[in-house]
């Protein structure tokens, strides 16, 4: 590495030939951390010897010359600095290769398997050897995107393992021992194949981010409700009918995606997520909302288009810190007055409902900045009405 980087630095024009001397004795040691701390402090006297002489630039032509030549330097000495970047991101334990991670079991701590990092993006891998337990030391492990239908049982024993990419492979189930990864902090295992869970993803305490987005699932083990350190949970595009009551116990969630199911009901005890601040239930068959909902006093987004929503509780006035309201593509007829209480909604999305009025309430909504009335005929004849309660907002009619 030495040599090559010499000879590059010789036979560059990119830089003041006089500035090599110190390019060189940066290369006299063998510490890819000296040789980064090296390229720091040259990068800094470079800059600031720029800074502080810009008048002196602007003043004399052959300063200027000079300061050219510096930003040269700078130019190359940033260069040198990612390059030890890399290498020293490597040295601490970064790993592209199955083979080679195998061959340095203790060193590993990062393993990164998907398409990006693999040299041939035509080559995924098929299968996970059992040497994968031997990666004690692994914290961040990426399989996405290959084409894996199994994983062996040894993957339990990555007793430090705090993340796992699994997406975009072809699992139609998990191991049982992936409930012993209990340092596992995030778990994504989105656009598999999954139909079923085992009940031993409820070992994993210390889950923050669970993403099961596009699988087959049409139940959930009950013991994923024990997830109690859970802030993120993904179970959009799957075939789930049912919300059991147990979902309350989630009381840390702040993220839940439920859009695109085939949801006919909500339980009351949703109203006990007081966390959480996106609700995406999106593309169910939703007819009714529970009066609970309006319980979710830190909610910002919530997204119910594409239901069979006839009416909305009045308690969704409730909703104070909401931000975002989407009810595209329902049945409504009509909107409660206390949606004028949402004092913080700034895009409320109707189009395409039944509508024929709006409540006289809603002009109260002070910092709404989009409104869609699309597909809804009789607010057409409204329209000069509408824009007058609502001077300040971008409103589609059609």
């Amino acid at each position: 590495m030495q040599s090559s980087m010499k000879s590059y630095l010789k036979n560059s024009t990119a830089y003041p030939k006089p500035a090599f001397g110190k390019f060189h004795r940066i290369f006299k040691t063998t510490s890819i951390y000296a040789y980064k701390s090296k390229a720091e402090s040259l990068n800094f006297l470079y800059c600031t010897d720029i800074f502080n002489k810009e008048t002196e630039m602007n003043s004399n032509p052959h300063s200027r010359t000079k300061q050219f030549r510096k930003i040269g330097g700078v130019i190359l000495s940033t260069i040198l600095l990612c390059f030890c970047c890399t290498i020293e991101a490597k040295e601490k334990g970064v790993y592209y290769n199955l083979t080679e991670a195998l061959q340095h079991p203790t060193d590993v701590q990062y393993l990164y398997l998907g398409p990006r990092e693999r040299k041939n993006s035509n080559d995924p891998l098929w299968t996970l050897p059992k040497e994968i337990g031997k990666l004690q030391n692994l914290r961040d492990l990426d399989l996405s995107s290959n084409q894996l239908m199994t994983l062996p049982k040894e993957i339990g024993k990555l007793q430090n393992l705090q993340k796992l990419d699994l997406s975009h492979n072809q699992l139609t189930t998990l191991p049982k021992e992936i409930g012993q990864l209990q340092n596992l902090q995030k778990l994504n295992l989105n656009s598999n194949q999954l139909t079923t869970l085992s009940k031993e993803i409820g070992n994993l305490q210390n889950l923050q981010t669970l993403d099961l987005g596009r699988n087959q699932l049409t139940t959930l083990p009950e013991e994923i409700w024990n997830l109690q350190n859970l802030q993120t949970l993904d179970l959009g595009r799957n075939q789930l009918t049912t919300l059991p009551e147990e979902i309350w116990n989630l009381q840390n969630l702040q993220t839940l995606d439920l859009g695109r199911n085939q949801l006919t009901t909500l339980p009351e005890e949703i109203g006990n997520l007081q966390n959480l601040q996106t609700l995406d239930l999106e593309g169910n068959q939703l007819a009714t909302l529970p009066e609970e909902i309006g319980n979710l006093q830190n909610l910002q987004k919530l997204d119910l288009e594409g239901n069979q929503l006839t009416t909305l509780p009045k308690e969704i006035g409730k909703l104070q810190k909401l931000k975002k309201l989407y009810l595209y593509n329902n049945r409504l007829t009509t909107l409660p007055i206390e949606i004028g209480n949402l004092q913080k909604l700034q895009t409320l999305s109707l189009g395409h409902n039944q509508l024929t009025t709006l409540p006289k309430e809603i002009g109260n909504l002070q910092k709404l900045k989009m409104l869609d009335l699309g597909g809804n005929p009789s607010l057409i004849d409204q329209k000069e009405k509408i824009q007058k309660m609502l001077p300040n907002v971008r409103i589609i009619f059609d």
